[in-house]
């Protein structure tokens, strides 16, 4: 029956702040965690034809509030993220293909230099290039709570040699033109928008900005501000493509000064890619 919603399954684990990725067969990969204040270094396997939930490759560390980020049908980043007493800067790469309970994951050769959490991250198509942006990097109980960072980083993903990936161009200082914890992100039109978000000063934003890749192996990248600026200051939006490369902006978190308190956002709106 259309319209409703349908219990299924219980997970092996209850688990919050995780993330979740369709795979190429039809399966979804469960990631991570919190499990009321302890962190989850499982992962699980749902298939939605057998309805039934599996153990999948345990993580080298346990983290929630992490960014996966999907490289191709057989390869998936785990990045960054909360750990039990501080902000996580370790990189973990899982294989997808025969994915098992017995499979392994493969840290990367080297880690962010700036541990961190609630942040942007996405891939650059045609380049196995992962863009790291803001985020809060410490601990934090709740994103309202917390600083953002202006820190962008960049990861190089070697699909040949797994192991191999790494941060690259560490001698750049890479910032964004304002400090973003919480912020949403996507990428659209080969550049990743990195919308909103909880700045320095714990105030919650307005703009947004574009980050691009000019010449990697100049480690040349661009970060400019879009021209409009959002209906709505918030962070923790959701972000969805559609259409042409345009982007709907839905939900999150703003804070009214009159009244002193955080309130939900119901206002959407749409970001229209310059062509």
């Amino acid at each position: 029956e259309l319209n409703q919603f349908t219990k299924k399954s219980l997970l092996k684990e209850k688990r919050a702040y995780h993330t979740s990725t369709m795979l190429a067969d039809g399966r979804v990969l469960i990631i991570g965690g919190n499990a009321e204040g302890r962190k989850l270094s499982s992962t699980e396997i749902y298939d939605p034809i057998a309805d039934q939930s599996s153990f999948g490759p345990s993580l080298k560390v346990a983290r929630s509030h992490h960014q996966t980020v999907l490289i191709n049908d057989s390869l998936l980043a785990v990045i960054g993220g909360q750990g039990d007493n501080e902000v996580i800067n370790s990189i973990e790469l899982i294989q997808l293909n025969g994915l098992t309970s017995n499979s392994t994951t493969t840290i990367a050769s080297n880690t962010l230099k700036k541990g961190r959490s609630h942040f942007a991250a996405g891939k650059i198509p045609s380049k196995n290039i992962i863009v790291v942006a803001g985020g809060f990097d410490y601990l934090t109980t709740a994103p309202d709570n917390g600083k953002g960072t202006d820190s962008i980083e960049l990861i190089e993903i070697v699909t040949n040699n797994i192991s191999a990936s790494k941060v690259i161009c560490g001698d750049q200082n890479y910032i964004m033109k304002n400090a973003r914890g919480a912020p949403g992100s996507v990428v659209t039109g080969g550049k990743l928008l990195v919308v909103g978000g909880v700045d320095g000063g714990r105030k919650i934003l307005n703009t947004a900005e574009i980050i691009s890749i000019n010449n990697i192996d100049m480690c040349s990248i661009d970060i400019n501000e879009t021209i409009g600026r959002l209906s709505v200051n918030r962070a923790s939006p959701t972000m969805t493509l559609f259409g042409a490369d345009d982007v709907m902006i839905t939900g999150g978190f703003s804070y009214d000064y009159t009244y002193n308190k955080t309130f939900s956002v119901a206002q959407s709106e749409i970001y229209t890619r310059a062509r």
